[in-house]
Parts: C-alpha cells; structure tokens; sequence
C-alpha cells in the first residue's frame, strides 16, 4: 500500500511540474515512478511525452504496448516515434561511425543474424522482428538481459524448435566460414 501511494505523489508532483512548465524536474519524478512500479502507464506516457529522444520515446511506450496492446493513444505516439526514429535512421544509416557507437553488426558481416535468418524461412516479418529488437533495447535499458531468440519465443512470433533450428543453422555455417 505505501508504494502504492508514493507512486501516486510522485505522480502528482510530475503533472505538477510539467503544467508549470519544468520538463526535467517533471521526468525525474516518472522516472521515480518508475523504479517502483516499471509497467506504470501514466508514468510511461509521461516519460515518452517530456523526453526529446525519439528512440527513448518509442520505448517508454513500447513498455505501455506490452502491457495493454489495446492503448489507443499509446499506439498513435508509438507509431509517431516509430515513422521519426525510421527517419532518423535512414538519415544516419550509412554512418560507420553510428554503427560502431550503437554497437550494431556491420551490415557486410559474413553470417547472417538470427532475425534475418528466421524472416529468409518465412517465419518471422520484419514488423515482429522491429517489434522483438525494440522490446530488447527496451528490457536492456531498465536493467535485464534478454537473448533475441527468447523474446521471440515468447512472443509467440516463432517456436522453440524453430528457434533451435535456426541457432543450430548458423552455428554450423559460422564453423563452416572460421573454423575450418
């Protein structure tokens, strides 16, 4: 109950502080919220709303998505974040410099990744596969450590079998290229 009601004044004092115009006071006392309860909707919201990072956004209302897929206003910002982090991307997408920054693969990279594997089988889209790798970063930045393949298992986007196949498929073809 007593976490119940902080979370509650750490809420109040957010709105607060946002309507008198204090966005970083405001996003601390969510950000608050937050370490209490991580699935708090209006604290989520709240977040995504004050934050100037586009990426930082669409995660906050990812977090709401996964809990209640449903959440209309959640999904109209979530696809606004979405269509400007693709912009900004495509923007930065070339960018080796980015890449190295970001910790992402080289795109010229000799064996092919689990998610490009399971979309060339058909068994996965590339929406679900954003969808998964958006949920990754989500879970890495709240302090948990999630494989790709587990979070799409549980998504449901591909079975454990499927799963096995596919890291069996590219072990075999990475001790093919290196270990010969």
């Amino acid at each position: 109950m007593a976490n119940s009601t902080k979370i509650q004044e750490l809420l109040v004092a957010g709105v607060n502080e946002a309507r008198n115009g204090n966005k970083q006071v405001a996003f601390s006392y969510f950000k608050q919220a937050l370490t209490l309860d991580q699935h708090n909707e209006t604290a989520l919201l709240w977040c995504a709303t004050l934050t100037n990072d586009p990426f930082e956004a669409r995660n906050y209302l990812l977090g709401v998505l996964q809990n209640n897929p449903q959440h209309q206003v959640a999904r109209t910002y979530y696809e606004m974040a979405q269509t400007r982090c693709d912009e900004l991307d495509n923007l930065l997408s070339g960018s080796r410099l980015v890449r190295q920054w970001r910790n992402e693969p080289d795109p010229n990279s000799t064996i092919p990744r689990l998610g490009q594997y399971c979309i060339e089988k058909t068994w996965l889209s590339e929406v679900q596969l954003k969808a998964a790798l958006h949920y990754q970063i989500y879970l890495r930045e709240h302090g948990h450590r999630e494989r790709l393949g587990d979070i799409l298992v549980s998504f449901g986007y591909i079975d454990k079998k499927q799963l096995k196949q596919a890291l069996d498929h590219l072990n075999t073809e990475y001790n093919n290229r290196f270990m010969d």
